[in-house]
């Protein structure tokens, strides 16, 4: 099992602070963003 990449870490937990201060509708962007690049971090870290 691979480290979650810190880039990742950093943009889930931002999502989720946008999410406590500006509403989730407002971060459901940030959140998406996060998950896309969390996928695309393990697929590159699994070749």
């Amino acid at each position: 099992m691979h480290l979650i990449p810190t880039e990742a870490l950093y943009l889930v937990l931002s999502g989720l602070y946008a999410a406590s201060t500006v509403g989730l509708d407002k971060s459901i962007a940030a959140i998406a963003t996060a998950i896309v690049y969390f996928a695309f971090a393990m697929g590159r870290a699994s070749h």
